[in-house]
């Protein structure tokens, strides 16, 4: 063979190993791309939960339609893959993709830093400003990057967005009176975990813990006379029947889930998948807005037709609570160090 033969024979067979090699890369891009991402997403929520299709059937539906079939979350309602305790823990392992919480529920796994939703007067109460509020402070302040920085060292999740629901109040029961600040005083109040407790404090009241489930039983027993509750839990929990009356507005004005996911799944997702989740999320937050600002109005107006008396305190007395319950937000700076500090300040600021 001469050098010239040689040559054109070394040449074509460049020519075909890049021609296998392209086809390679093609193939490979495309075998990616048809590649499905399924996503396991716990609710901690029921079902049937009033809340729950309004703060995360946009999310879910828009990121399987955007990305094309690439994303699949499947949703398993409840605690069905963990425990509500031990879920934040199983997202942190990546044992759970998703899942959707109240800040409350581990505020001390995350140094109580998304507590600042559970503060008294955390947002207008003027209704339906609030929401509103919240929503813009959550997308053009520091609150979302502060608190997914948090969530991100701390418990190896990303926060995906904040969906906000109404906020929580005090619910009576039947023949408990309040009209002045000083009725709180030795009431046997109901609360969650985190602000609520300090919110029990603050109103020299005697916090009462029980599980949500408890609470109409703790009611009829006089274990509790009140609680801090969303108006929905009327209905919900069908608190209607042991309660008498409804404390309006509400002390938390503004309350929220918040959707968060394992960071090393976000990692692993490649940059235009990540846009897609990000728009679905914000799509979500503004949807979420409407349903709460529909849902707080619907119940008060029905549990006022059906014998539960709606409250509303004079100026004068709601200025005297609302001076109560500030050391409730020196708590939260405290709990949540600088970052609290910095979130309390916007709040201060801005919402009220």
């Amino acid at each position: 063979m001469n050098r010239k033969s040689l040559l054109l024979a070394v040449l074509w067979v460049l020519i075909i190993s890049l021609i296998v090699d392209g086809f390679g890369l093609i193939n490979s891009a495309i075998a990616k791309s048809d590649k499905v991402i399924e996503l396991k997403y716990q609710t901690n929520l029921p079902g049937g939960h009033i809340l729950l299709s309004g703060v995360h059937d946009v999310f879910i539906s828009e990121v399987e339609k955007n990305s094309k079939g690439r994303i699949k979350i499947n949703v398993f309602p409840g605690t069905q893959l963990s425990p509500l305790k031990e879920a934040m823990s199983a997202v942190t392992a990546g044992v759970i993709d998703m899942i959707l919480l109240y800040p409350s529920w581990y505020a001390g796994q995350v140094k109580y830093v998304s507590e600042f939703i559970a503060l008294p007067y955390n947002f207008p109460q003027k209704y339906p400003k609030g929401y509103h509020t919240a929503v813009d402070l959550w997308y053009n302040t520091d609150i979302h990057k502060i608190v997914d920085s948090v969530y991100r060292k701390q418990v190896n999740a990303k926060v995906l967005y904040s969906a906000p629901i109404p906020g929580k109040t005090i619910l009576l029961g039947k023949g408990i009176n309040l009209n002045e600040l000083e009725d709180f005083k030795g009431l046997k109040l109901r609360v969650g975990g985190g602000a609520e407790i300090q919110i029990a404090r603050s109103l020299k009241a005697s916090p009462v813990k029980v599980t949500t489930s408890e609470i109409y039983i703790a009611f009829q027993r006089g274990l509790a006379e009140a609680a801090v509750l969303a108006p929905y839990a009327l209905e919900t929990y069908k608190l209607k029947e042991v309660c008498g009356s409804i404390l309006w507005p509400p002390l938390i004005p503004v309350n929220t889930l918040i959707l968060i996911i394992n960071q090393n799944k976000w990692n692993s997702l490649d940059d235009e998948l990540k846009e897609v989740m990000e728009q679905a999320a914000k799509k979500q937050t503004y949807a979420a807005l409407e349903k709460a600002i529909a849902l707080d109005s619907i119940v008060a107006e029905k549990s006022n037709n059906e014998g539960v008396k709606i409250i509303r305190l004079s100026d004068e007395e709601n200025g005297r609570v609302e001076k109560a319950l500030m050391p409730v937000w020196d708590w939260y700076i405290r709990e949540a160090g600088p970052n609290g500090r910095t979130i309390a300040n916007i709040l201060r600021s801005k919402a009220r």
